[in-house]
């Protein structure tokens, strides 16, 4: 089996494209047995298949930015779910620490103290965060992240969503990866069902007659497909977020 990363983004040239088409059609094929280039082809389809109704969430952050900040995404990601500006650090240290300890020596007559972390509490939460919804722009065409940050510098956190890879399976919950499993034989059963397919019901043998199973794989593997896939649209309709949180 080629490595994990292949599996990620096959097919980029038109030679490979070529090859993969003929695969899945079961050209080229004598035997009545999958080769392991096209049991990879079953699997990357099945991955694929996830990622059109599923996501995995990451979350950055982009350390002391200031003026136009552009933020090119990384290959895989697809897109921001969120983004949020938050003062430097240091910044924020350096208020909660010092700023008011001064007022509550300093002002006369002093606050009450409930009255002083109340004020601290709201204060931390101004320091910690400008607010939720900042200037920002995705550009879809270039994969690109903008957001302004005239007034910083800030510590921009956003979050990226990037499709699912065959390492990120082992941290699904059970039921996604027996949905996964089950859509990689389905995609397997159709090509190995058009390739038996193409000697009828059974292939002459030195022994006799040998019966093939290719309607009957070929139906199972439609079947199984659409029952899997139409989990998958439901779980994309009705939840919230369909996004795996890594």
């Amino acid at each position: 089996m080629p490595e994990q990363t292949q599996l990620t983004q096959p097919y980029t040239t038109l030679e490979e494209l070529r090859k993969y088409i003929l695969r899945k059609l079961g050209g080229c094929a004598v035997m009545v047995e999958l080769t392991t280039e096209q049991v990879d082809d079953a699997i990357y389809d099945a991955l694929d298949q996830f990622n059109h109704y599923l996501c995995k969430a990451e979350p950055r952050v982009s350390k002391s930015r200031e003026g136009a900040v552009r933020i090119p995404l990384n290959p895989g990601d697809r897109g921001v779910v969120e983004c949020k500006i938050l003062f430097p650090e240091e910044t924020r240290v350096y208020a909660q620490m010092n700023i008011f300890e001064l007022m509550y020596r300093m002002v006369f007559p002093r606050m009450p103290l409930g009255d002083w972390l109340l004020m601290k509490t709201y204060y931390k939460m101004y320091q910690q965060i400008r607010g939720t919804e900042p200037d920002w722009y995705m550009d879809e065409s270039t994969n690109t992240l903008y957001v302004d940050c005239w007034s910083g510098p800030y510590d921009i956190f956003y979050v990226v969503s990037r499709d699912l890879t065959i390492t990120d399976l082992a941290d699904l919950k059970a039921a996604y990866t027996r949905d996964f499993r089950k859509l990689a034989v389905a995609e397997a059963k159709t090509v190995v069902g058009r390739i038996r397919g193409k000697y009828g019901n059974s292939i002459p043998t030195p022994g006799g007659t040998l019966s093939t199973d290719a309607e009957r794989l070929l139906t199972e593997g439609e079947v199984e497909k659409r029952e899997v896939e139409d989990k998958l649209e439901k779980i994309a309709r009705f939840s919230q977020s369909p996004v795996m949180w890594g």
